[in-house]
């Protein structure tokens, strides 16, 4: 899938939206997500069940000024309140989590910089923001400096990416924020009935409570590995 997703970001042309006089709304085709395109900047749908959106600053170079967003169906959760799912994964997301994450991409002395938990859209959304040494597919090696921010609902995964190098990263910052303060999770579709007896553990929301949590890990991965790559070639 990553090589799929890969040859999506080399060949794509950011131009889509034209630079306009503020910033532009975005909504999903599939109704999965909406959000806000910064003002001058592009997006392209990529056409890919997972990888849902590019979002691009204007005159970047070929590797900063990106956000990836990234829907993955998780059907296992459906049977959870968004209560129960805030309450499991709020303990979960750890540091720990985020440093495994960053690791499992194989990039060169990783650092997580930050982490935590922020209240949007009625749930929590876990970031994180972490650098790393990378070599590129041309060969060339930068240090990376991305922050990821994912949201968790009744039945998916939501997260969007944002990367520079990490001399430009600063430069783009308010319009990364921009992009995650306005992501909003649509179309879950499901509200579950609350059970009864106390709070819900990850053990009994699902049998195999790891792979839940490895699903996460692995989208995060995936979006972390993606990064790597230029925009275009």
């Amino acid at each position: 899938m990553l090589r799929k997703l890969s040859v999506a970001l080399a060949v794509i042309a950011f131009g889509s939206l034209a630079a306009s006089a503020a910033d532009t709304p975005y909504r999903d085709g599939s109704g999965r997500f909406s959000v806000t395109v910064p003002d001058g900047w592009s997006a392209q749908a990529v056409g890919d069940s997972q990888i849902a959106l590019l979002i691009g600053a204007p005159d970047a170079d070929d590797f900063s000024g990106l956000c990836i967003v990234m829907v993955r169906d998780v059907p296992e959760l459906r049977s959870l309140t968004q209560a129960q799912i805030d309450e499991v994964f709020g303990k979960e997301m750890t540091r720990a989590f985020w440093e495994a994450a960053f690791q499992a991409t194989n990039a060169k002395d990783v650092t997580v910089e930050d982490n935590g938990t922020r209240a949007q859209n009625g749930h929590q959304a876990y970031y994180a923001v972490g650098s790393a040494t990378v070599t590129l597919p041309t060969g060339a090696v930068l240090r990376a400096k991305t922050k990821l921010q994912m949201q968790v609902i009744p039945g998916s995964f939501h997260a969007v990416n944002c990367r520079a190098k990490a001399e430009t990263f600063a430069g783009y910052e308010a319009q990364f924020e921009k992009v995650f303060a306005s992501h909003i999770p649509l179309g879950s579709g499901y509200i579950a009935s609350l059970p009864q007896g106390g709070p819900v553990t990850l053990n009994q929301a699902r049998p195999n409570a790891r792979a839940t949590l490895n699903a996460a890990r692995v989208m995060i991965s995936d979006q972390l590995r993606l990064s790597q790559y230029p925009r275009r070639r």
